[in-house]
């Protein structure tokens, strides 16, 4: 019996540290609105339906991914080639509007993320992409346009 209570005690101790992590953890998601990431951390998009994670890869590169509800990746930088180090100056937006991911970047420079087919996503330089597509600008979102512009 007085064992019972010390395992009862314990049991009770562990369950509740258990639920103070995981509260803590779930508070440190930020719902990103129409504000850029600049910071790392996990981000959930203004309409709920996709998670985006932050961070610092161990080679000094800025790590970012993009996942649906269900857990699909579709946007994953380590499988792409724009890489970003983390001692320049980056901003990152997701728009929920067009579903588009920008980056805009001291270090490697302006990239926007489009969907090409059954959410596959594919980097393009902006610059580039606005040239061979101009009325794409019209579908630029404000904040990235006032940014991109100065």
């Amino acid at each position: 019996m007085k064992y019972m209570k010390k395992y009862t005690l314990l049991f009770m101790i562990t369950a509740a540290l258990l639920f103070l992590y995981s509260c803590r953890r779930g508070s440190n998601v930020r719902v990103i609105g129409k504000d850029f990431i600049t910071e790392y951390g996990e981000y959930i998009s203004e309409n709920n339906r996709y998670l985006i994670n932050v961070s610092e890869s161990p080679k000094g590169i800025l790590k970012y991914q993009i996942q649906k509800p269900d857990g699909t990746l579709i946007i994953q930088s380590e499988k792409h080639e724009v890489r970003i180090g983390i001692y320049h100056k980056w901003r990152l937006y997701w728009d929920d509007v067009s579903q588009t991911f920008w980056i805009l970047s001291s270090d490697v420079g302006n990239y926007v993320w489009l969907a090409e087919n059954n959410d596959i996503y594919a980097p393009y330089g902006l610059r580039k992409y606005l040239e061979e597509n101009a009325d794409f600008r019209n579908k630029v979102p404000e904040r990235v346009l006032l940014f991109i512009d100065k």
